[in-house]
């Protein structure tokens, strides 16, 4: 149910060009949502994912890498894998090949 945004927000991402979301949509897990077609990845802030469901961190000690698990309202489960550039990665599985990632503002304010 993608439609004309209210309001238009120019996001500068971490991969591409800047651009101007003029459209929204509902996601089942995460309610509104800003929208468009050339974005590389659509960023979910950490406060946003935790008002959705239950946000853990995980460690794993075997593999030296740190993931986030959300467990949504709707049952649904989400995993998001660390990476070097401080993002928690994940795949949308409504659109797969499309990416979408945590990042907490305690790490944007330690970069």
């Amino acid at each position: 149910n993608i439609r004309d945004a209210d309001v238009h927000l120019s996001v500068r991402g971490i991969f591409g060009p800047p651009v101007v979301c003029t459209e929204t949509g509902e996601h089942r897990d995460f309610g509104t949502v800003y929208y468009h077609p050339d974005a590389a990845a659509n960023i979910l802030c950490d406060k946003d994912a935790k008002a959705s469901g239950i946000l853990t961190l995980h460690q794993n000690e075997q593999f030296h890498y740190a993931y986030y698990t959300l467990r949504t309202r709707t049952g649904k489960t989400y995993d998001f894998v660390g990476a070097e550039d401080g993002i928690y990665y994940g795949e949308c599985e409504v659109d797969s090949g499309h990416v979408f990632g945590i990042k907490t503002v305690n790490e944007n304010m330690n970069v």
